[in-house]
């Protein structure tokens, strides 16, 4: 395949922001491994849930659904209290574009590899050095993504707030799977 076709949602604040970063590097890189990306995007999060109420905009799953590959952004957008901006199902702006996809779309392994670049200074041990060699530092988290407490089942009114957090054998062994 030669072009790829992915569906970009931006989020809110910074994931709008970081987002326009990767696709830049996206565009960037794509002829240097022989590649094109058409690149859709969907506006989703809490500043487009306070605009047009609902949290990304008819169609949205399907298109998703479509692509090739699916580019997210961090959501989260400050309500008129403050806080995050929570829909009337009680899930906050953004629910569908980060928890719904990953449900719908059966995206259940959340992969994250680490490794640490050559002459990249970090603060873990207090003070900007090197701390680690990074030719030993390789490995991947991988985490179960569409359970526990991304799914809650909670129920919240004025006074208190509940979240039931299922974790079922069939997803702790499939990600364990795809772990080994």
């Amino acid at each position: 395949k030669n072009t790829y076709h992915l569906v970009a949602l931006p989020g809110d604040g910074i994931g709008a922001e970081v987002l326009a970063d990767a696709r830049a590097l996206l565009v960037l890189g794509a002829p240097a491994i022989g590649v094109a990306f058409e690149i859709e995007e969907i506006p989703c999060g809490g500043k487009y849930f306070l605009e047009h109420g609902a949290d990304w905009p008819a169609g949205s799953r399907e298109r998703c659904r479509a692509a090739d590959a699916i580019l997210l952004g961090a959501v989260g957008w400050n309500g008129p209290d403050g806080g995050p901006v929570i829909m009337p199902d009680g899930k906050m702006a953004g629910w569908n574009a980060v928890i719904g996809n990953r449900v719908e779309l059966d995206l259940y392994a959340n992969i994250r590899p680490v490794r640490c670049l050559p002459g990249i200074r970090h603060s873990i041990s207090g003070e900007f050095r090197e701390v680690w060699r990074p030719d030993k530092v390789d490995m991947v988290i991988i985490r179960e993504n569409t359970e526990g407490l991304y799914v809650g089942q909670g129920t919240r009114d004025r006074d208190r707030a509940t979240d039931l957090r299922v974790i079922t054998r069939r997803a702790s062994e499939r990600v364990i799977v795809q772990a080994f």
